[in-house]
């Protein structure tokens, strides 16, 4: 099917399997475990794409990159062709991103894990990624609140930002601590960029990611901040309540929910 909507409900409600229609489920399902087992009981960084991740510098755990895993989104790649970091998880929820870096996302060699609603647009490489359950409009934010997953092998949940999305697959891999990088919440947005409900096109350079080209001359979302700042809250509330670890180390953060340390702090002291 060609919309996510439609999709969504498709998989959500197992339609493929009443059809038997399963080699991609069994698929991702193989691939999933294999990542847990993989990247399990380890420091997770899950990075935001701010301005602020260029003041931490991922190349500062390269003398123990075993120890990391990196969960990372959207144009992180551009992060990787300057700094030389790769990350080992790579996420895409939002439908532009994955339709407008999907050439680029594809060549970026690391564990992928999209929704099973973004299939349409990544036809021609299903086999290669590891597709997941995620309620998008069947998440009923508005009558149930926020909702997170803490067993990999059930649905997950969109919280405003790709972040929530990693940060529940970060939580599902039993991490000695979550650190948060990039993680900025300042946005400035230009209402003359917006061409239409919830949507904009800017062909300045972008002043809201780590790099100027990042949306520049690319559709994005209303990053509807004051509901980033509930995911952030709720994620912090679900990571207490599993006493996991979790550290916002974005200088200049204007997340208030999860507790701030300096990128120095994270590296040595954890």
């Amino acid at each position: 099917m060609k919309s996510t909507h439609f999709n969504e409900i498709y998989y959500a409600l197992k339609i493929d399997k009443l059809l038997c229609n399963t080699s991609i489920r069994k698929n991702s399902s193989i691939l999933l475990e294999e990542t847990v087992k993989k990247f399990s009981n380890k420091k997770v960084i899950v990075i935001g794409n701010g301005p602020s991740l260029l003041k931490t510098d991922l190349r500062d755990i390269q003398k123990n990159r075993k120890d990391y895993v990196l969960i990372a989104s959207n144009g992180f790649y551009l992060y990787t062709k300057e700094n030389g970091i790769k990350a080992d998880i790579y996420c895409v929820e939002d439908p532009f991103p994955a339709e407008d870096m999907k050439d680029e996302i594809m060549k970026y060699s690391s564990t992928r894990i999209f929704p099973f609603d973004l299939i349409h647009i990544y036809e021609n490489f299903k086999k290669e990624i590891t597709f997941i359950d995620f309620r998008r409009r069947l998440s009923l934010l508005k009558i149930r609140g926020f909702k997170f997953n803490s067993n990999f092998k059930k649905q997950y949940y969109w919280g405003s930002t790709v972040t929530y999305l990693s940060l529940q697959i970060a939580a599902n891999l039993s991490p000695k601590v979550v650190f948060l990088v990039g993680c900025d919440c300042n946005y400035k947005v230009d209402l003359k960029d917006k061409i239409k409900r919830n949507t904009f096109l800017s062909s300045n350079d972008d002043v809201n990611h780590f790099s100027p080209n990042y949306f520049k001359n690319r559709r994005w979302h209303d990053p509807r901040v004051e509901e980033m700042h509930k995911a952030f809250a709720a994620a912090n509330d679900f990571y207490n309540k599993l006493s996991i670890p979790l550290y916002n180390c974005s200088p200049g953060t204007a997340i208030k929910s999860i507790k701030k340390i300096s990128w120095n702090e994270a590296i040595n002291n954890y």
